[in-house]
């Protein structure tokens, strides 16, 4: 994942990025994220966020670990969101980068922190930085859909 340029990025999307990686980390291996060599956790932390001390990297870390590990624990519960709406895809078929922004994505609007839209928003530019070409429109349907069919104030009300 590579290096950021320009302006600095607000914490909370430093987080999420930090928490993609590790959930993408889990992802890729067999074992989890907690398992990678301590130096390969930092150069991910550091190299995506250049300019930072170290204090700032560590409240990164510990936040980015917080939020990735929450996603983890309610894994079941998200995934079957997915999967119910997006039921033409199966969740192994997607990118692993689409498919872990959405999970971060849904958690968030699971806890009713930030606002679905905020959440949605992130969760699309994160993809299109981090996927491929289609990621940004495709994250963009799936938690749309989810929004409109979980979390909206007129499925609320059925």
């Amino acid at each position: 994942m590579s290096e950021h340029t320009g302006k600095r990025l607000p914490i909370r999307r430093m987080v999420r990025e930090r928490a993609l990686q590790l959930l993408y980390q889990t992802d890729m291996t067999t074992g989890s994220a907690e398992t990678a060599p301590p130096e390969a956790t930092h150069a991910l932390a550091a190299g995506g966020f250049p300019g930072l001390k170290a204090k700032e990297l560590r409240k990164i870390q510990r936040l980015a670990d917080e939020l990735a590990n929450a996603v983890r624990d309610d894994l079941e519960a998200i995934d079957a969101m997915l999967d119910n709406i997006s039921k033409n895809w199966d969740l192994g078929r997607m990118l692993s980068i689409d498919r872990n922004v959405m999970r971060i994505a849904v958690y968030e609007m699971r806890r009713g922190d930030p606002p679905p839209a905020v959440a949605i928003n992130e969760a699309v530019d994160i993809a299109k930085r981090f996927g491929g070409d289609d990621s940004g429109s495709f994250v963009n349907g799936v938690l749309d859909r989810i929004h409109q069919n979980s979390f909206s104030k007129t499925a609320k009300a059925k």
